[in-house]
């Protein structure tokens, strides 16, 4: 009976030293942790409230009604992670999406027009 009491101490600083050592190790990492349980917990949450919100035909249309949000997310991504300065992506978009549509609507080739508008926006 005095091993048993004995080695819960051990195993409890033993679990305290392993997540001393995880924490240390991973500490830049914790965002993206927390980042991901938020994430599921937000999509456990509309599981449970709305039975349809997982099947592939909505995941599907979430997808691509957000495209143009994640491609302007994974670019600010980019700018942030590499330090760069900040570019005003909205109104970046603003001015492009109103310059490309101006282009289109005027009758200029979309072959012509996208790429002028790619280039006007780096």
């Amino acid at each position: 009976m005095t091993t048993i009491e004995a080695t819960r101490p051990q195993q409890r600083a033993s679990l305290a030293t392993k997540y001393h050592t995880f924490m240390s190790r991973h500490a830049s990492l914790m965002p993206t942790f927390a980042a991901v349980a938020i994430l599921i917990l937000i999509l456990v949450a509309a599981r449970l409230k709305w039975e349809r919100f997982l099947s592939p035909s909505n995941i599907s249309s979430l997808l691509l009604d957000n495209a143009a949000l994640m491609i302007l997310a994974v670019g600010m991504t980019f700018v942030i992670v590499t330090g760069g300065i900040d570019l005003s992506v909205g109104s970046v978009m603003a001015f492009t999406c109103i310059w490309l549509s101006e282009m289109l609507a005027g009758g200029m080739s979309a072959a012509v027009a996208i790429p002028l508008t790619l280039v006007a926006a780096h």
